[in-house]
C-alpha cells in the first residue's frame, strides 16, 4: 500500500480552502486542531465553522467554536459554542456556553430556543416549561417544543404529566396532530406516539441550529 503524500497546508484558511473534509485533510498528515488553535484571525474560523456545519461534521465544530469565545468573548459566538455541545450532546457544556449570553443579546427568540433544548437534555422538566411559556409571550412556534417535551416526558417515565402536556397542547392549537398522538398514547402504542410527536416537531421545522 503506498502511503499518501502529507499535503503542505500551513493555516486554517489553507485548510478551509483545500476543497477537502478536515478528516481527509487529517488522514493526509495535516494537524486541523493545532491550525484552529494556532489561529488568531476570527474571518478563517468563521469560514471553517460554516464548513463544518456544511457538511454536519461535529468533530471541529466545538473546537473552533470555543477558539472564537476565547478570541472574542461575543454572545453569538457563546450562542454557537453552546450550539455546537447540544449537537454533540454535551448538554451540561452547552448550558455553561449559554450562561455567558442574555435574550437581549440575540433578535427573536434564538437564545430561547436553544435554552429549551438544553433543558429537555438535561431532562429539566421546570426550565423546558419556561423556556416553551417564554416562546408564547414572544410569539414564537410552541407545538413543536411541546411536542418534543411531551415525547421527552414519555422517554423519562412521566405518563401522568405528558398527559396533562397533552390535553394543555390540544387546548391551546384544537384538534390537531396532537389529538391523534394522543389516541395513540391512550392506546398504550409508546413509539408510535413518539413518532407522531417528532413528526410535529419535523414539519414544524424547529431545528434551526445553523
Amino acid at each position: 500500500m503506498i502511503a499518501q503524500e502529507t499535503l503542505a497546508i500551513r493555516d486554517l484558511a489553507g485548510a478551509v480552502a483545500s476543497g477537502m473534509t478536515f478528516g481527509r485533510l487529517m488522514a493526509r498528515g495535516v494537524d486541523v486542531d493545532r491550525l484552529i488553535l494556532r489561529e488568531t484571525d476570527v474571518q478563517p474560523l468563521e469560514a471553517a465553522l460554516q464548513k463544518t456545519r456544511a457538511i454536519g461534521d461535529l468533530r471541529w465544530g466545538a473546537t473552533i467554536c470555543r477558539r472564537l469565545v476565547r478570541l472574542t468573548g461575543s454572545p453569538a459566538h457563546c450562542l454557537d459554542l453552546a450550539r455546537s455541545l447540544v449537537w454533540a450532546m454535551d448538554f451540561h457544556g452547552a448550558d455553561e456556553a449559554l450562561r455567558q449570553t442574555v435574550e437581549a443579546d440575540f433578535t427573536a427568540n434564538v437564545r430561547t430556543v436553544v435554552d429549551c433544548q438544553i433543558a429537555l437534555g438535561l431532562r429539566d422538566e421546570p426550565r423546558a416549561r419556561q423556556a416553551i411559556e417564554a416562546l408564547s409571550r414572544a410569539g414564537g412556534e410552541v407545538a413543536p417544543w411541546q411536542a418534543r417535551l411531551i415525547a421527552a416526558l414519555m422517554s423519562w417515565g412521566k405518563q401522568a404529566e405528558a398527559r396533562h402536556a397533552f390535553e394543555a397542547a390540544i387546548a391551546a392549537h384544537g384538534m390537531t396532530d396532537f389529538a391523534i398522538a394522543s389516541a395513540i398514547f391512550d392506546a398504550a402504542d409508546p413509539v408510535a406516539a413518539v413518532a407522531a410527536l417528532y413528526s410535529i416537531a419535523v414539519n414544524s421545522k424547529i431545528d434551526s441550529c445553523n
